[in-house]
């Protein structure tokens, strides 16, 4: 599946990548951690698969970090 831009923004950046520069930013310790569709994070290596929001996986790790 591939990835599609950020809606309206002309750069080539996805959602993807930038879910991975956060959640590295917020985790650099976790830098393996890959996420989903859904939200949920997986810790063996993968690929990502289709887009997710931001703050979706924000509130996903702090329910389950908490």
């Amino acid at each position: 599946m591939a990835n599609s831009p950020l809606p309206g923004d002309k750069s080539g950046i996805d959602l993807t990548c930038l879910g991975q520069v956060l959640l590295k930013a917020l985790l650099p310790g976790l830098a393996r951690l890959r996420l989903f569709r859904d939200g949920v994070l997986h810790l063996r290596p993968s690929c990502y698969i289709g887009r997710f929001k931001v703050l979706l996986v924000h509130a996903s790790l702090t329910s389950k970090i908490t």
